[in-house]
């Protein structure tokens, strides 16, 4: 990513250095040395006037000269896209961390195997107080999102291991009730439809207990299932 920032801004810094060089300089640096020679150019010497010039008397001092110009450019250009990029260093560091984020948290991102939309929408909600914009656009995070998410995820984990426990004690009551259920069909019955033994797991009231019979009738209706009020409740 800072190699392309930093091309980015070289870009931007030769655009802004050459509006500021005179124009004869970028010229010259299109000729071939020969063509220079016997040219009078604007010295380069440290401290010279502007009006001051030289005679170019062959290939090779016409070569240096470009080689001193090129040179010249070549530093105003780096000076600028360092002070460029010394302003933009906190943003660029805002985008890394966002990037790095992003890397190390495959499912906060849609279209991959393991992307989990109930993480990102939370993860987004929460950061939206840290949220850096730059023209309208978001680029990344005042804080380091990497703790935040890892207490989401573990939050999301208990809540879905809650709901499975339940779900899974809600289907092994279904599948108790149901073989209670096979079991109680299974019975010898007399013409009438009449148990001729007590139900397995069921008091026949006819059986004395000493006790008071137990209504399950709410439990049964509670599975759902229909047993035709074939049990002697």
């Amino acid at each position: 990513m800072y190699e392309r920032m930093e091309g980015v801004l070289r870009q931007q810094a030769f655009s802004e250095v050459q509006q500021v060089v005179d124009p004869q300089f970028f010229d010259i640096m299109r000729l071939r040395p020969t063509q220079m020679v016997g040219m009078e150019v604007p010295s380069v010497r440290p401290g010279a006037a502007p009006e001051e010039r030289i005679k170019l008397l062959d290939s090779a001092m016409a070569r240096q000269y470009q080689e001193d110009i090129g040179g010249m450019i070549e530093d105003q250009i780096t000076d600028v896209a360092s002070r460029q990029a010394d302003s933009l260093r906190p943003m660029m560091s805002v985008i890394q961390d966002a990037i790095q984020m992003l890397d190390n948290n495959p499912d906060l991102i849609p279209g991959t195997k393991g992307f989990d939309p109930e993480l990102q929408k939370r993860v987004i909600e929460v950061g939206k107080s840290y949220e850096v914009r730059a023209n309208g656009k978001m680029m990344g995070y005042q804080v380091k999102m990497q703790p935040i998410i890892n207490v989401i995820r573990n939050e999301l984990a208990k809540e879905r291991g809650t709901v499975g426990a339940q779900k899974q004690q809600q289907q092994q009551a279904a599948a108790r009730s149901a073989a209670a259920a096979a079991r109680a069909a299974e019975q010898p019955r007399r013409q009438g439809g009449q148990f001729d033994s007590p139900q397995v797991g069921i008091t026949s009231k006819t059986m004395p207990s000493g006790k008071e019979e137990a209504d399950y009738t709410p439990f049964w209706e509670a599975t759902g299932l229909n047993l035709g009020g074939a049990l002697p409740l």
